[in-house]
């Protein structure tokens, strides 16, 4: 899915922001951003796998219960 390449991808970016940014000699405000873009991309990543286990769980359940 296009999701997960952009996820994939999204770490790439990262450091890319930081040379950018050091370079304007803005280098605190990169390294900000980089942890700021790290956290966001954990949290988001692990939310992702939360809620397609979550949903997950809930269809195997479902399927349980319709061979029942």
């Amino acid at each position: 899915s296009v999701g997960f390449i952009v996820w994939t991808l999204l770490p790439l970016y990262i450091p890319l922001i930081v040379l950018v940014s050091g370079v304007e000699g803005n280098f605190g405000d990169a390294l900000g951003a980089a942890i700021f873009f790290g956290f966001v991309y954990i949290a988001s990543f692990i939310l992702i796998m939360s809620i397609s286990l979550i949903v997950g769980i809930i269809l195997s359940i479902k399927k349980k219960k319709s061979l029942k």
